[in-house]
C-alpha cells in the first residue's frame, strides 16, 4: 500500500509519503497558528456560506485571530509536521524533497534535519536568494540549512553527531538507483525551465513536478509549478499523465498554478489543495478544479488528508474533519 499524508500546515506545503519500502517528505512548513490573511479569508468564506449568521469582518489590528475563528465556528489548527512524525513513530526517513526555494516550503527545515535522520535530500542546483519571508529571524537557520545543502560540492554532507545525509541532484531522465526507487519520475524542471526561472527571478518555474506510479495509480505532485512547467510536461509526457488518480494542485490552488489543458488531460479522480493565503476570487482556481475533478479536497476545510492507494486499484480517503 502507498499512503500519502497531505498536512494542514496553513500557508505552505508538507506531504509525507509512505512507500512500501521508504518514507519521503516533500517540503515542510511549520506554523503555530494561521496567518492574519488566512484568518480574514476563512471568516469571509464562512460569512458567504452562512449569511444568516451575524459575523463581523476580521480586523488584524484589533481582533484576536484565535477568538475570531472560534466565534466563526472554525476550529482547525495548523498541523506541526515534526510533531506529526513523532505521533506516527517516524524518527527517520529515506528522502526529503525540496521542490523549490520559497520559505513557505522550508519553514523549520533546519529543525527537521536536527530532529530526524534523513538519508538523502533532493535539491535542484540554483542561485536564488531568500524570499522576503527571511525578514523573520526564525527563518534564517532554515535558509542557512537549505543553502549549505544546495551549494554542497560533494554528494554527501557529514555533520558532527548526526548521520550522513546525501545531497542528490535528482534531475529529469536520471537513471541512478536512488531515482528509480519507489517509482518516482521527475516531470519538471529541465535545464531550460531552470534558466527561465532564474532569468525571470521566479523560483516557482524551477519547482519539481513529480509523478509517482503505484500499481494502477498515478499521482502527480505539482509543487508550485506554473504555466511554463505544465506546457512542457504536456509536450513531453502527455501519455504518462493521462487520467491520474491524485493531483496535488500546484501553487496552493491558485490560478497561477492552474493550466486547464493539463488538468483536463490529467482528469484527476482526487485533487488535493494545500491552501495558502491571498485566495481572493480572481486568483482562486478552486471552482475551475471542481469542474474537472471528481473529488476536490482542501486542507483548509478538511485538515490533514490521508489517501491510501492499494495495488488492486482501490483508494481510501481519510480526512481529519468531515
Amino acid at each position: 500500500m502507498l499512503r500519502m499524508h497531505f498536512l494542514n500546515v496553513g500557508h505552505g506545503d508538507c506531504c509525507i509519503i509512505e512507500f512500501p519500502e521508504h518514507i519521503t517528505m516533500v517540503d515542510i512548513n511549520r506554523s503555530q497558528k494561521m496567518d492574519d490573511k488566512s484568518v480574514k479569508e476563512v471568516i469571509s468564506a464562512i460569512k458567504i456560506k452562512h449569511p444568516d449568521r451575524s459575523l463581523r469582518d476580521f480586523d488584524e489590528n484589533v481582533d484576536d485571530p484565535d477568538m475570531a475563528l472560534k466565534e466563526a465556528g472554525y476550529d482547525l489548527k495548523p498541523q506541526d509536521p515534526i510533531q506529526y512524525l513523532e505521533e506516527n513513530n517516524i524518527n527517520s526517513f529515506f528522502r526529503f524533497i525540496s521542490t523549490h526555494p520559497h520559505m513557505d516550503h522550508l519553514k523549520d527545515f533546519g529543525k527537521l534535519t536536527e530532529s530526524a535522520d534523513i538519508s538523502n535530500v533532493w535539491i535542484v542546483k540554483n542561485s536564488f536568494g531568500p524570499d522576503k519571508q527571511l525578514q523573520k529571524q526564525s527563518r534564517i537557520s532554515d535558509w542557512d540549512t537549505y543553502v549549505k545543502l544546495r551549494n554542497s560540492d560533494s554528494t554527501a554532507i557529514k555533520e558532527t553527531g548526526t548521520p550522513e545525509t546525501d545531497v542528490l541532484r535528482a534531475e529529469e531522465n536520471s537513471l541512478d538507483d536512488f531515482y528509480k526507487t519507489d517509482g518516482i519520475k521527475i516531470l519538471s524542471p529541465n535545464p531550460e525551465l531552470l534558466k527561465t526561472a532564474e532569468d525571470d527571478d521566479n523560483p516557482n518555474v524551477m519547482s519539481y513536478v513529480l509523478l509517482i506510479e503505484y500499481g494502477p495509480h498515478k499521482i502527480v505532485l505539482g509543487g508550485d509549478a506554473e504555466k511554463e512547467n505544465w506546457k512542457y510536461i504536456l509536450d513531453q509526457y502527455k501519455d504518462l499523465i493521462k487520467d491520474v488518480t491524485v493531483l496535488k494542485a500546484a501553487h496552493h490552488g491558485r490560478t497561477s498554478g492552474f493550466y486547464e489543458e493539463a488538468v483536463r488531460h490529467m482528469n484527476p479522480e482526487y485533487t488535493i489543495v494545500s491552501v495558502g493565503n491571498t485566495l481572493k476570487p480572481k486568483v482562486d482556481a478552486s471552482q475551475k478544479y471542481k469542474e474537472i475533478t471528481r473529488n476536490f479536497l482542501t486542507t483548509r476545510w478538511k485538515g490533514n488528508i490521508v489517501l491510501e492507494c492499494h495495488e488492486n486499484g482501490e483508494i481510501n480517503c481519510i480526512t481529519q474533519y468531515n
